[in-house]
């Protein structure tokens, strides 16, 4: 038992090792500008909405990557529309040296973002500084300080679009509210322009998934039953499964990694022999549950179709089970005998565990996605008690499903 346990540990750590080199991995088609205005097109790495930091650039997926600094480019972009300009950046919290920031909305007043922090262009760049809750007001009612909402960067905004008569008080700082702003007033500048569309900040994708199952019951000798499973072989339960899955993801933040739960309606029957001389006995476990995973799913590409891997947690919420026991033999005098036993057996109703998988999903049309999958899951068996589990499953699956 301890030896399958390491082997699984190996192999998810080497998933896990897989995963983390093609995380490092991600370059999405785009270009680079350098300091001498030339353009060249390739891939650039994408590091989940922290491009402002560096730019790794590859002429082809399998040529070797250049890193560059702020100082050695004057732009680069990806070709969903997410582009960077190279700059200094005014304020007393700045960094010294030159840094990447992204342009959110382009046209006669830009609106830049470099982390947390807002920046916008129109005649020269201004930071609009982040609200600190709450500010003391200049202006003194009765000689008593007053305290009002910092909205420093509403009054820098208002008087760039003045001339729009447009005002930005209702404007939060956030980057969905002051892009329409900015939108609205380059429109009103008749200079309409594209630029890059705000993801969501959420996504969840319904499915429907099948499969084949294998599963291994390992029993301990200590383990309170009608048949002792030292002298039991089991044979492995074979079965087909069904269930639904729900995949959540923010694009905004990260659009690759996904909070995974899916239900199995999961029936299987194992049979096992104990015989010994002129004694055979026969078991049937038949089982019916409902089985729980949830867990976090990683796409290794940003294409619609693209290998994925999985890991999470298991459960049951709902468990029944059947144990027989029929044992035929002789006894001493020759006689044959017959026992039926279904006594002195604890059930563990609610087991948990752990699973890992990896699998292809392969996009037919529009958001309909086909995906097949192939999972391990290390899980308590069906006999025990809460504190003491004295059964282990290891389950080996085949998934096919689809995905909208």
């Amino acid at each position: 038992m301890p030896i399958k346990i390491f082997r699984a540990g190996v192999i998810l750590l080497g998933l896990c090792v897989t995963c983390s080199t093609l995380i490092a991995q991600d370059y999405r088609p785009g270009y680079i500008i350098k300091n001498n205005a030339d353009s060249i097109r390739g891939f650039v790495r994408y590091m989940g909405g922290k491009n402002d930091t560096r730019c790794d650039f590859k002429s082809s997926k399998r040529s070797k990557r250049t890193s560059f600094k702020a100082s050695d480019l004057i732009a680069y972009g990806f070709d969903d529309g997410r582009s960077y300009i190279s700059m200094s950046l005014p304020g007393p919290d700045a960094p010294k040296d030159k840094v990447f920031v992204r342009v959110v909305a382009n046209g006669p007043l830009i609106l830049y973002r470099y982390d947390k922090t807002f920046y916008v262009k129109k005649d020269s760049l201004i930071l609009l500084p982040i609200p600190k809750g709450k500010i003391v007001d200049p202006v003194e009612e009765g000689g008593n300080k007053m305290e009002k909402k910092d909205k420093r960067y509403v009054a820098m905004l208002n008087q760039l679009i003045a001339d729009c008569q447009m005002i930005a008080d209702d404007a939060s700082y956030s980057e969905g509210d002051l892009m329409k702003l900015v939108k609205n007033y380059n429109r009103c500048k008749g200079y309409d322009v594209e630029y890059a569309k705000h993801k969501p900040f959420y996504r969840m994708n319904i499915g429907a998934l099948g499969g084949y199952v294998s599963s291994n019951l390992d029993i301990k000798e200590s383990a309170y039953l009608p048949f002792d499973p030292q002298y039991t072989t089991m044979d492995p339960a074979k079965t087909v499964i069904g269930g639904i899955s729900l995949d959540i993801s923010s694009p905004r933040i990260y659009d690759k990694l996904f909070l995974t739960l899916e239900g199995w309606y999961f029936n299987a029957t194992y049979l096992g022999t104990d015989y010994r001389g002129t004694r055979l006995q026969d078991i049937t476990i038949d089982v019916n549950s409902i089985r729980m995973f949830v867990g976090l799913r990683y796409n290794f590409l940003h294409e619609n179709s693209t290998p994925f891997f999985k890991t999470g947690f298991s459960g049951t919420i709902s468990q029944d089970l059947d144990v027989k026991s029929i044992v035929e033999g002789e006894n001493a005098l020759s006689q044959v005998f017959y026992e039926d036993d279904v006594t002195g057996t604890m059930f563990l109703k609610k087991a948990k565990g752990f699973w890992l998988s990896a699998g292809y999903d392969y996009l037919i049309t529009g958001k309909m996605k086909a995906f097949v999958e192939f999972r391990f899951e290390r899980a308590d068996g069906y006999f025990g008690t809460p504190i003491n589990t004295d059964s282990k499953l290891n389950n080996y699956s085949l998934l096919l499903g689809i995905r909208f």
